[in-house]
Order: C-alpha cells, then sequence, then structure tokens
C-alpha cells in the first residue's frame, strides 16, 4: 500500500504540488486492512486532501483490487517535538496556523498559496 501511496504522489506531482508535499510528508497507517489513517497538521491540508480524496481512493482501489479501502484524514491539532521556529516558509506558516486557525480559513477565502 505505501508503495502505491508514493507511486500516486509522484503521479500528481506536476498537476499538483501542494498534494504531493502532503502525500510524501505524512506516511498512512493501514488499519483492519482496508482503512488508510492520515494525521494532518492543519485544515488547509484536509481540504487539499478532500479535493483528491475520490482519485486517490479509486487509483488504491484497482491497484491494490480491494474495494472497501477508505481513507480517514485527521487534523492533529498538536504535534510533539516540533520546534517553536519555522526553518521554511510552509513551516512557518504551520506555526501561525497552529496559534490561529482563522489564518487557514483565511488562505483557503482568499485562494491564497505559498510559493
Amino acid at each position: 500500500m505505501l508503495i502505491l501511496w508514493k507511486e500516486y504522489s509522484y503521479k500528481i506531482e506536476k498537476e499538483n504540488p501542494r498534494l504531493f508535499s502532503i502525500l510524501n510528508n505524512q506516511n498512512p497507517t493501514l488499519e483492519s486492512g482496508n482503512k488508510i489513517i492520515l494525521d494532518l497538521r492543519n485544515q488547509i491540508q484536509e481540504t487539499e486532501l478532500i479535493k483528491e480524496k475520490p482519485a486517490l481512493i479509486n487509483y488504491l482501489k484497482n491497484r491494490l483490487s480491494n474495494n472497501t479501502i477508505e481513507i480517514i484524514a485527521k487534523v492533529v491539532t498538536e504535534v510533539q517535538n516540533e520546534p517553536n521556529e519555522g526553518f521554511t516558509a510552509s513551516e512557518k506558516l504551520n506555526i501561525m496556523i497552529q496559534k490561529n486557525p482563522a489564518l487557514a480559513m483565511l488562505m483557503q477565502n482568499f485562494n491564497l498559496d505559498l510559493y
């Protein structure tokens, strides 16, 4: 499953670099043979995953020959052992969103993106 997960992420790398980053930075866990659990850091990541979720599920179902696969995304509110200061722009943004979740909604409403 993890090999196909990475394969799919590289398939969409040019079309959706944000989702590519999300799929490669968070490793999913498999529960009871058909539930894929993915811990996300914020609402923006969840929104991106929700947009692509049907295509990802179909890809995994077809490649694994398992029609009962489901993906469950959880936004983890507190990440332990994380530094107080971010080094990259996206890390700084994630820290700011953790402190003020309204920032994620603002970015989504105005279709803002980091480059």
